[in-house]
């Protein structure tokens, strides 16, 4: 190439620049507002809740958007605002507000500052210049707004591929041409014929990735066409609302019908005439990219009015897009291709693929199964993991006849009694709602009997499955209660005494105190003096005898086993409490049981020894420790904190989450959606650390959106923990290892965010 066609390429990029220059500089003087705001007219009786927004756009385009619950949210630059307002509206018009979602700044334009032409209120251009930022600050916003958009960093991509390509031709046809016209040394030879096949690699590589991005932009067109028709059609005779997250939002540990979306569309319906649909797009597992990535689907396919959203728990085992890239790359498809690939290697152990990690699970059991003979000695535990492993899969069936096989074989086997009990519950629970109505607390379910009377008609001897009926009737229907002794149990206190036999001692003698003492008294011998001393002071705390448990406790030493160690500490600090010591004084080995006693036993608003609610805590209490020193055969189901890892930086995580929170937001929000957020509510203890800080954390983050974005925000922890020591209640049962809501939680998720609704009009009555 000769200097003359240099200068003339260089001529004609200085022009290039110059009349790009020009153009911008002139846009940006046209442009009288330029950002991203919420928009808000307020009259004399307060905000307008229906008015008509028309951008003008600098080259003749027009952008209209209508008001939602009485604002709208405009993004971009434009050389003019029109207003359409009902003519009442127009008369009573006081200003028009413009707040910079940014920086929270607002343009404040008065009534005198506007032009009212045949009902159409525009806002005079000198009112907008005024709060102009000016035209150098409008070329870069305009510059960066541009820049942005996908479709021009598609261009860019395009750009780059194409001169990739004519790059890697034009090295090919030269290299091919310089080793036909010079003989040189072999080396040489060597080096151009190289230089050749890496060059022709990098085009047909080049060529066959452009080649498999059509086909696969081709496919998932097709399939998005298939998928945009609205499921559901909205108008001004419905209210719809879209609930989207995890399976908090799914509704996971709810019966049918109690989802929190399915009770608020129940709430809702009570307070407005208008046909309410409430639509769950909650997902098991789905972490927030897997939101975000559905969540213009979602809204595409209800045409919704307000948008819910709670999600990011399944961030904390669940990686599928995490990466610190740009995630402008996850829109070319063969990127997505090779990540997704490249996750499922890297995150193998981390997958979120729930219903095969359960049977992973359940296939545990089956490998403990097999440490144990099926018959003799030791045969009880054969029976026992093969139960765990049907119970895993809620196989309740074949669950309770492993376990009542186990306990025919030794019928005191704590642990196989407290499986067998939550087998029991949830096929109650399960036959209730499938069969029954009505409330299930005191409902007696006639296939759970039925479903008894056979274990008992199988195993006849083993007289631990009459003591499940007559337990469940007397929860059931209390004044029908009839309870029959436990004949064996004698036996197997005298000789293998245990904390975990203490409900069944009480059960057996319909909690009489005076019987339960005389019963210690008769299996207590050398061997187990400490423990049943302990279990009697358990008792007389029970029955609050309080002079009777410190004369025990003055002459008991402190074991070496840590769980009669921590249950006499405990039973101490009852007596303090009594004596009206202040919990933070109290000196305590284990901070755990401090947190426990400072959660269940320091409300002064409650009476130390308040009847039912009393005893209550206790049996919480007591059910804590024990569950501490067994925690992991008390895990019954899969529950998340299984499935967590501690294998990435967990800052990173957090601002994974953020982002695509945030996203997620501004993407309904440019829609004009109104959003609701809110936080997971913190299951209380004994429950697991890390899901109560990933809970805590990633409810800190919605908070925190909600404040930036000025969204309504509904704090459901802080709803829960009013409930005091009853928020157990609101959650599914620990032992069965979940994090999740009962039907009754669910309902007061539903109850909270019905409230925000109902107080910040974005229903009408």
């Amino acid at each position: 190439m000769n200097n003359k066609k240099k200068l003339y390429i260089i001529i004609g990029l200085v022009s290039l620049i110059v009349v790009f220059a020009g153009v911008s500089i002139y846009i940006s003087s046209l442009v009288k507002i330029a950002g991203s705001y919420k928009v808000q007219i307020e009259t004399k009786s307060g905000n307008d809740d229906n008015f008509t927004l028309t951008a003008n756009g600098v080259f003749g385009s027009e952008n209209q958007i209508v008001s939602r619950n009485g604002y709208i949210y405009l993004e971009g630059y434009y050389k003019s605002l029109t207003f359409g307002i009902q003519n009442e509206g127009i008369e009573n018009l006081e200003k028009v507000i413009l707040i910079d979602n940014t920086n929270g700044e607002k343009i404040v334009v008065q009534s005198q500052n506007c032009i009212l032409e045949d009902n159409i209120l525009l806002i005079d251009e000198s009112a907008l210049q005024e709060n102009n930022s000016g035209a150098i600050k409008n070329l870069f916003y305009i510059i960066r707004f541009e820049t942005h958009k996908d479709s021009f960093r598609d261009l860019l991509l395009i750009l780059g591929v194409v001169l990739l390509l004519v790059f890697a031709f034009h090295a090919v046809k030269r290299l091919r041409k310089v080793s036909k016209q010079q003989a040189g040394s072999a080396f040489r030879a060597f080096f151009v014929n190289a230089s050749v096949f890496v060059a022709g690699t990098v085009f047909w590589m080049v060529v066959v990735l452009l080649l498999l991005e059509v086909s696969l932009r081709i496919v998932g067109y097709i399939y998005t066409e298939k998928q945009n028709s609205p499921e559901i059609q909205n108008n001004d005779e419905k209210f719809v609302v879209l609930c989207i997250g995890d399976s908090f939002t799914y509704g996971v540990g709810s019966t049918k019908g109690n989802t929190y979306p399915e009770q608020l569309q129940h709430i809702l319906e009570e307070q407005t005439d208008k046909e309410v649909i409430v639509v769950n797009r909650g997902r098991c597992a789905q972490n927030t990219t897997q939101a975000m990535e559905k969540l213009q689907e979602d809204l595409n396919s209800c045409n919704t009015d307000l948008v819910i959203m709670l999600f990011g728990m399944a961030n904390s085992w669940n990686y599928y897009g995490y990466t610190k890239a740009d995630t402008y790359w996850e829109r070319i498809r063969v990127v997505k291709l090779f990540r997704r690939i490249r996750y499922n290697l890297k995150y193998k152990g981390a997958s979120s693929d729930t219903e095969s990690t359960v049977f992973d699970f359940a296939l545990s059991f089956l490998d403990k199964a097999k440490q144990y003979p099926a018959f003799g000695e030791g045969s009880e535990w054969y029976f026992y993991y093969y139960g765990r492993y049907f119970l895993a899969l809620r196989d309740w069936d074949n669950s309770a006849n492993s376990f009542a096989l186990s306990l025919s074989k030794n019928q005191f086997n704590t642990v196989c009694l407290d499986a067998m009990k939550i087998c029991l519950r949830e096929y109650d629970k399960e036959s209730f709602y499938n069969y029954n109505s009505g409330n299930i607390k005191n409902t007696i379910v006639p296939q759970t009997i039925q479903f008894i009377d056979l274990l008992i008609e199988e195993y006849p001897e083993t007289e631990i499955l009459n003591f499940f009926k007559e337990e469940y009737v007397c929860k059931k229907d209390p004044e029908n209660c009839v309870k029959t002794e436990l004949k064996d149990l004698y036996n197997e206190a005298h000789t293998h005494f245990r904390f975990d036999l203490i409900p069944y001692i009480a059960f057996s003698f319909d909690n009489n105190p005076d019987n339960i003492i005389s019963f210690l008294d008769s299996v207590e011998n050398e061997d187990n003096t400490i423990l049943v001393e302990t279990a009697k002071i358990w008792f007389y705390l029970v029955h609050q005898n309080i002079d009777e448990a410190k004369h025990l406790l003055n002459d008991i030493s402190l074991s070496e086993d840590s769980l009669t160690f921590d249950l006499i500490s405990f039973e101490k600090a009852l007596c303090d409490l009594n004596d009206s010591v202040d919990v933070s004084e109290l000196d305590f080995k284990k901070s755990e049981l401090e947190d426990f006693l400072l959660k269940y036993f320091s409300d002064s608003d409650n009476a130390f020894f308040d009847g039912k609610n009393y005893n209550e805590r206790l049996e919480i209490s007591l059910d804590y420790i024990l569950t501490s020193y067994n925690y992991s055969n008390r895990i019954y189901f899969l529950p998340h904190n299984i499935k967590r890892t501690a294998n990435i930086d967990q800052s990173g995580i957090f601002n994974w989450i953020k982002s695509d929170i945030e996203r997620s937001v501004e993407m309904c929000l440019k829609q004009n959606c109104p959003v609701i957020c809110m936080n997971y509510p913190l299951i209380p203890p004994p429950n697991s650390q890390e899901i109560s800080f990933w809970a805590d954390s990633v409810g800190k983050i919605w908070y925190s959106t909600a404040n930036k974005y000025q969204l309504n925000f509904v704090n459901n922890d802080s709803a829960f923990k009013s409930k005091g020591e009853m928020q157990n209640d609101y959650f599914e049962p620990h032992d069965i290892g979940s994090e999740h809501c009962s039907d009754k939680g669910y309902g007061l998720i539903a109850e909270n965010i019905a409230l925000v609704i109902i107080e910040n009009y974005l229903i009408e009555k």
